[in-house]
């Protein structure tokens, strides 16, 4: 949240003294929002991704030891695996102000967004539950863990070119198409686009809607193409500013 309040700030004062240059300029601070979920999103998805790498080779290594309490794994597993230990250290310094360890280690591993992490969790609860069979179970999660982590790599090599080049074409080549276009209309018809009359009055309006509608389906066909339906809020923020500013900057709009 602080650094969405940072982002604003930092998006208000650009607009402001873009303004100052030339009004239309500042449709230019419209990229800084998006551009910043780009950033955070793409850091955490990273951070993620580098946490599950770890899993495997954690929950192995974790099978060899005599581990007999989540005090144990959290203490064994707070440290040597990166953004992992991390969350295990979180775990840790939960179970220090007095939450229970299996309170815990759900409640950091639900927050850490990672489902490989939540079952791995679940799992390693049920073999300490359970006392027997401690190696195969958390060896056996490990290997299930590498296969599904070797799937999911997989699966977005395969849709990563395709999500980015529909996001690419909704967000910047459509719209700055339409705006190139609309330029040379307007000098074409005259200096505004009310001389053109009222039939390209309309249809001057209704490419904001085209290109807002276009941003939004946009937006839930790649949260759908990902598997992440959730996700349809986070593109369309990004989409919509840099859609309309895009067509704004490419249109000439004098405001």
């Amino acid at each position: 949240m602080r650094g969405w309040g940072i982002t604003i700030v930092v998006t208000l004062a650009v607009a402001g003294i873009l303004y100052s240059i030339k009004p239309v300029y500042a449709a230019i601070a419209l990229l800084l929002p998006p551009a910043y979920a780009v950033y955070s999103e793409s850091a955490r998805y990273w951070r993620i991704r580098k946490m599950e790498n770890e899993l495997p080779r954690a929950l192995l290594e974790l099978a060899t030891l005599p581990t007999h309490t989540l005090r144990d794994v959290i203490k064994y597993l707070s440290r040597g695996y990166g953004p992992l230990s991390e969350e295990f250290r979180r775990m840790d310094a939960l179970v220090r102000s007095g939450i229970p360890p299996e309170r815990a280690m759900k409640g950091v591993a639900e927050q850490s967004g990672s489902v490989l992490l939540e079952s791995a969790v679940n799992i390693i609860i049920t073999g300490v539950r359970s006392g027997s069979r401690w190696s195969d179970l958390i060896r056996g999660a490990a290997e299930d863990i590498e296969a599904v982590i070797e799937i999911e790599r997989e699966k977005s090599s395969a849709l990563a070119l395709q999500k980015y080049v529909t996001l690419v074409s909704a967000g910047v080549f459509v719209p700055a198409a339409l705006g190139i276009t609309r330029r040379m209309v307007v000098r074409l018809t005259g200096e505004g686009p009310l001389t053109g009359g009222p039939t390209l009055l309309a249809i001057q309006d209704a490419v904001w809607v085209h290109i807002i509608a276009l941003s939004l389906l946009t937006a839930i066909f790649v949260s759908l193409l990902e598997g992440r339906p959730r996700r349809a809020l986070f593109y369309a923020a990004i989409l919509l500013p840099l859609s309309l500013g895009t067509y704004v900057l490419s249109g000439g709009f004098r405001i």
